[in-house]
Formats: structure tokens, C-alpha cells, sequence
């Protein structure tokens, strides 16, 4: 009796410890989950590009007030976020953001692998009296080459009129200025007709990629329902139709208003099922894990119009019985009657 006593009381000691650290974990988790909710709020605002975008507004206002009218010049952004040309130009170049970057880059080592071209081979040839230095460090080079490939489209403006007073008489003279002529030609051809057309190609098909969006998302609104995602010809054969479903049955406005419904209504005059669709709004962060509650593929007119299509499908084929069975009952007469002949008259 005492040794069974002894194994109780260290149950019993082992059971409240593990209810108070089942407590203290439950606590714990409950601090987390009110820090992430708090943190929540902040993390999306800040971001939020909208947000960066009114704090620009608010400090070229301000800068323009208090410093230098000049500020106001901030508020062109109003172009980028606030007219339509504006955003399709920004979505355009963000959408193939660093691709474009990329090529940027790929142009700029271009650049630095030409000057440095120049730089070690034909930092010596003669470039003209009107030509000033352009090449005496490797730095002014890299810079020469930059100003004069982006803004002009060609190095052949750093050696001035040497590039086209002293071209070469044949194939074996000066194989120097041969070699700078080429150099020359090279770079025109890379710089103009391959990086600049990649950067325009990459711009283009940004802006044919979101036509294309912008055309899949216009159909799929005209001919999918917004919140169970059931296709327009599914409702054909019924009576109200593909409208009547979208306006009244899953109109998504009513969706909005229940949602704020359950944000301003209190936990205690909410029903269970409002409760339970609540704890997953707020629980979960990801947008999928968030629409669990949403009837997806779903539609109570369409198990309706099943259950109506159905059962006409078995009155079908009740008739189709009683049908069956008539012929039979006649086929059987007749036979019957043909027999009777036949034994009433022998010959």
C-alpha cells in the first residue's frame, strides 16, 4: 500500500509538471503570436510600396516649403503613381527590373574592356592636334570611353579626324592604325546593334507580357466567378444563368462586407461558424492558407441544378423502363396470338 502511494503522489508530481510546462509553453506561444501580431501591421506598411510612394510626396511638399521651391520638381513621381501611362511605363521596367540591370552591367564591362583595349595598344597613336589627351591614365580612358560610348554610340569621336585621314592604303600598312579602325568598327556593331537592341527587346516584351496579363485577366473575370472559380458554361443549362450567379449567389461585395463584418463584430455575438472563419483570417499569413474558408469550385446552385438534372435524368429512365416493358407485353401478345393461329389452322 505505501509503495503503491508512492507511485501515485510521483504520478500526480509528474503530471502537474507536465501541465505547468504545457502551461508555460502555451503562454509562451500566446506572447509570440500577440509580437508577430503586433510586429504584422508595421512590416506590411513599410512594405507597402503606396506607403514609400505618399512619404516622397510629403517630403518634396515639405523640402519645397521650407528649403528651395525647386523640391517640387519630387512631385513629377505623381506621374509614375497616379496616371495610367505613368504606372504602365514603371511596371514595364520593373517587371524585367534585373534584366535590365544585367545588360546595364554587360554594357559597362563592354565599355572597360574596349578602353582597356586602348588604353594598353593605342594610347600612342597620333589622335590629332585638336584632340585633346583623352587617354594618358587608365581612369581618364574608362571614363573617355564611358561619356563618349553612352552619349554618342561610338569611340570613334575620341580619335577625331586620325580615324578617317589616316586609314590605311592596303592590308600590309600601318597594321596599327588597321587594328584601331577594327577596334573601332567592333565596338559600333556590339554597342549598337546588340546591347542597345537587348535593352529595347527586354522593354518590349515587358510591355507585351503585361498586354497579356492584362487580357488573361479580363477574360478570366468575364468568364470565371470571382469566388468559386466555376466556369460561365457551367451554368448554361440552368435557369438563372452564369449572371444571376455572379450578382446574387456569389456577388463579391457581399464577401467584403461579411469580412468587416467579422472584424467589428465581437468574438461573444459571433456563431461558431463565424468564429472559425475568423481564427483562420488571422492566423495565417499566407493569402492560400487565408481563403480555405471560400467555397473554391464550389456553388450550392450547381448541386441544385445536379440534384433537379438528376432527377429528371431517373424519370428518363423510369419512362424508358415502362417503355420497354410495353413493347415487351406487345411482342408477347402478338406471339401469343400468331401461336393461337397458327394451331387453330393446320393447314
Amino acid at each position: 500500500a505505501a509503495g503503491k502511494g508512492l507511485v501515485n503522489t510521483a504520478c500526480s508530481a509528474k503530471a502537474a509538471l507536465l501541465d505547468s510546462e504545457q502551461l508555460k509553453s502555451w503562454k509562451v506561444g500566446k506572447r509570440l503570436k500577440g509580437a508577430t501580431k503586433k510586429l504584422r501591421a508595421p512590416y506590411h506598411l513599410c512594405s507597402s510600396g503606396y506607403f514609400w510612394y505618399i512619404i516622397c510626396i510629403q517630403m518634396s511638399s515639405t523640402l519645397s516649403l521650407l528649403v528651395s521651391p525647386f523640391w517640387m520638381g519630387g512631385l513629377l513621381i505623381i506621374y509614375f503613381g497616379g496616371t495610367d501611362a505613368g504606372t504602365v511605363i514603371l511596371g514595364g521596367l520593373l517587371r524585367n527590373g534585373m534584366d535590365l540591370i544585367n545588360t546595364f552591367i554587360l554594357g559597362l564591362l563592354s565599355l572597360f574592356m574596349f578602353s582597356l583595349i586602348t588604353y594598353m595598344a593605342f594610347r600612342d597613336t597620333p589622335i590629332g592636334e585638336e584632340n585633346p589627351s583623352y587617354c594618358n591614365t587608365l581612369y581618364q580612358c574608362v571614363g573617355s570611353h564611358m561619356i563618349s560610348g553612352i552619349v554618342d554610340g561610338s569611340i570613334g569621336v575620341l580619335f577625331r579626324e586620325t580615324l578617317w585621314s589616316d586609314v590605311p592604303e592596303n592590308i600590309f600598312s600601318n597594321s596599327n592604325l588597321q587594328a584601331r579602325s577594327l577596334m573601332v568598327v567592333i565596338f559600333f556593331m556590339v554597342w549598337q546593334y546588340v546591347i542597345l537592341n537587348v535593352f529595347v527587346g527586354l522593354i518590349a516584351s515587358a510591355f507585351e507580357a503585361m498586354r497579356q496579363d492584362k487580357l488573361f485577366i479580363d477574360v478570366d473575370s468575364m468568364s470565371k466567378c470571382l469566388v468559386c472559380s466555376r466556369h460561365m458554361y457551367d451554368f448554361s443549362s440552368g435557369e438563372a444563368g452564369f449572371q444571376h450567379h455572379i450578382e446574387i449567389h456569389h456577388d463579391p461585395l457581399n464577401y467584403i462586407f461579411y469580412l468587416h463584418y467579422l472584424k467589428v463584430t465581437p468574438d461573444e455575438d459571433l456563431t461558431d461558424t463565424d468564429v472559425a472563419i475568423k481564427k483562420i483570417m488571422t492566423e495565417h499569413v499566407i493569402p492560400k492558407d487565408r481563403a480555405k474558408w471560400l467555397p473554391a469550385n464550389k456553388a450550392l446552385s450547381l448541386k441544385t441544378q445536379q440534384a433537379i438534372e438528376e432527377a429528371k435524368d431517373e424519370e428518363r429512365f423510369k419512362l424508358l423502363q415502362n417503355l420497354q416493358a410495353a413493347v415487351a407485353d406487345v411482342l408477347l401478345a402478338t406471339t401469343a396470338a400468331a401461336a393461337a393461329t397458327s394451331s387453330a389452322d393446320p393447314d
